[in-house]
């Protein structure tokens, strides 16, 4: 009697558990890839896995391609199981990535193929995949430049009163000077020369004593020196050796900004009520004599401001070219307590900054954190300084750690270093936002744009679960966006052509996109929607304030909540974290706010052109290692606002909302 023929071979239990591993994890990865890219290229990716497991051994270039996507989502699994325990090293995360890439394309090529090349198959496209793939797409070119020369960031001001003689058209200020508040991070050199018969001649050079340069222009308004003019002892000529010429120009400190401030209507060294000083009349040719008064003790290409008392359209209309860089201001405008608070004004920010902050003050976001959020408020710069949380360290270093701990702003140096930033939630820090305001006259109107500024300590943005940051899979800026620090911000577009500015639109900032929303459709909604209207209540001045839904970790910003289901406004595709907007900044109280000055001016110089002091650093913000620059274990950090586009650029958008639909523009305003 014939045996029966052997009867279907029945895989062994390990076999099946291999492949429901494989199989859940792919489910996984479909999941999890939807929730960071899209439901579309998940399913895309989830069909082409099912088609190639189904199709015949043969057709080896898609039984492949279906590996690899089997392998990716299968690691994306791995990682989401992991991420609670946090990132392994470089180096062990490497590896294991390779391990369970190269298990999951083998137990999916296993099916059809043998196991010898399977195996084979299976390594060789994990290496490509973890090893080869960051390499060919990373930023190589990080960190390879030639590392620039060190240079301290910008934060010397030399800065010259020139003062005519006996011009002084009132009574002078209290002799015990209050000292100005608005310069106090900047190295400040002061200088003053007298001018009689048209010529300058200085009495006071490099100085650090703000009260001596005011009681030395006192004293030159007021009348004639005893001396007849020359250096004084303060000038820092020091011991025998003789004073400079005092008709010399003034020699700048290396690496400083100059800044001549003529006051060419003599007036008072302390002007408590700037508005109420009486108006003073123009004198004959009194633009070209004073012009050649400036440059006689200027260096070249050093910006010439003249102060007049006058509001008189007309003069200053006759002083419209004066001088570039510099021209001609009225007291009222800079609205300064003292002469040399208003030149520090024109050195460091526009001549209007002071009205500028007030505006910034009065329309500032109305901030709204999502309950989960790590640390739910905005850090005040100066608050870490002092309170010694920063470090400039070294990027480059063979082993351990050369981190210096910064606490004047003065010391930063740019050139091959980063900042590490400590702060972490219950810490006691202070809170403040800042602003940037730019002004720009546009088709008749004059626009201000206040451009603000928050920082965080971190950036979480969990995109897919924490899968893309995880184990062989961050890529900085193209798979992982997790980072340490955070600079995000809103603009506030204000029209003051009128006679009372008001608001015309605002700029949201959510990720590498700005989207411009209407102010007046807004400020309906959030009026009228009960679920928005409970937001403003109780929030003083709510009605000139632009709400402002934080998402939790990325921190994007948004006119309105989200729960769940969220999505990137410029990004329908793009899924974005809940922004519920239940846990309010302690800054959105008026009295708060004031009582520790929640609002301040980003640091600038050059008549607020250019940034200075901390916002000049180049270096980012936040540390982060790699290894042959493209393997690491974050996304890389932000640098300061100076260096960004939204900072530089503040009136660019790159779509606006319109009826609750989101339209893309070809151009920018």
């Amino acid at each position: 009697m014939a045996p029966a023929p052997p009867g279907p071979t029945v895989p062994p239990l390990w076999l099946w558990t291999a492949r429901g591993m494989v199989g859940i994890a792919t489910i996984v990865g479909i999941i999890t890839l939807g929730q960071a890219i899209g439901v579309w290229v998940a399913v895309g990716a989830g069909a082409l896995a099912l088609l190639a497991a189904w199709l015949p051994v043969g057709v080896a270039v898609l039984r492949v391609a279906g590996a690899a996507v089997v392998a990716t989502l299968g690691l994306l699994a791995f990682n989401v199981f992991t991420h609670p325990f946090g990132r392994p090293p470089i180096l062990l995360g490497l590896l294991i990535a390779v391990v369970v890439y190269a298990w999951g394309a083998y137990w999916f090529l296993r099916a059809g193929l043998t196991r010898r090349v399977s195996l084979i198959v299976g390594s060789t496209l994990a290496l490509a995949f973890v090893i080869v793939l960051p390499f060919a797409f990373g930023d190589r070119e990080e960190g390879t430049a030639k590392v620039p020369a060190r240079t301290a960031v910008a934060s010397k001001l030399d800065i010259v009163l020139v003062a005519p003689a006996g011009a002084a058209r009132q009574q002078s200020g209290p002799a015990a000077y209050t000292p100005s508040t608005i310069g106090r991070d900047f190295d400040v050199r002061w200088s003053v020369a007298v001018v009689r018969d048209d010529v300058a001649r200085f009495v006071l050079r490099g100085s650090d004593n703000e009260a001596q340069a005011r009681a030395t222009v006192d004293e030159a308004l007021t009348g004639p020196r005893a001396s007849g003019g020359g250096e004084t002892a303060e000038s820092g000529t020091g011991g025998d050796a003789p004073a400079p010429d005092p008709r010399v120009p003034l020699e700048p400190r290396p690496g400083a900004d100059v800044l001549v401030l003529l006051l060419v209507d003599g007036s008072v060294t302390e002007l408590p009520e700037p508005r109420a000083l009486a108006p003073v009349a123009a004198t004959e040719r009194e633009v070209g004599r004073w012009r050649r008064i400036g440059r006689s003790v200027a260096p070249d290409g050093a910006p010439l401001y003249a102060l007049l008392q006058s509001p008189s359209a007309e003069r200053l209309r006759a002083w419209a070219r004066f001088a570039d860089p510099g021209g001609a201001v009225s007291t009222r405008d800079v609205d300064a307590p003292s002469v040399t608070e208003a030149a520090l004004t024109l050195a460091i920010g526009a001549p209007t900054a002071k009205a500028d902050l007030a505006l910034a003050f009065k329309h500032r976001p109305v901030l709204l954190f999502d309950p989960s959020e790590r640390v739910p408020l905005p850090l005040s710069i100066e608050g870490l300084f002092a309170a010694g949380r920063i470090s400039q360290c070294e990027d480059r270093r063979v082993s351990g750690s050369d981190c210096t701990v910064v606490k004047d702003p003065r010391a930063l140096v740019n050139g091959g270093t980063h900042l590490e930033i400590s702060a972490e939630r219950g810490d006691q820090l202070t809170s403040a936002i800042y602003v940037h305001p730019v002004g720009e006259e546009r088709s008749g109107r004059r626009l201000l744009y206040l451009d603000y500024w928050w920082y965080l300590p971190s950036n979480p943005a969990g995109a897919g679960y924490g899968a893309f940051c995880g184990a062989g899979l961050v890529i900085p800026g193209i798979s992982c966006f997790d980072h340490e620090s955070d600079w995000e911000g809103i603009t506030v577009v204000i029209d003051r052509t009128g006679d009372e500015p008001r608001p015309i639109a605002v700029h949201y900032a959510a990720h590498d996109a700005v989207v411009r929303y209407d102010w007046t459709e807004l400020r309906r909604r959030w009026d009228r929607e009960p679920r928005l209207a409970r937001f403003s209540s109780g929030v003083e001045d709510a009605t000139a304030r632009p709400l402002v839904f934080v998402a939790s970790g990325t921190h994007a910003s948004y006119p309105v909540p989200c729960s769940r289901g969220c999505v990137q406004t410029a990004h329908p595709n793009l899924e974005e974290r809940v922004h519920r907007g239940t846990l309010p900044w302690s800054g959105n109280d008026t009295t708060r706010c004031r009582e520790y000055r929640c609002v301040r001016l980003l640091p600038t110089r050059a008549a607020g052109t250019l940034p200075a002091l901390w916002n000049a650093f180049e270096g980012v913000w936040g540390k982060r290692s790699c290894v042959l620059r493209v393997y690491c274990d974050s996304g890389s950090p932000p640098a300061a606002p100076g260096t960004q586009g939204r900072y530089k650029f503040p009136a660019r958008y790159g779509g606006y909302v319109r009826d609750g639909r989101y339209r893309k523009v070809a151009f920018t305003e």
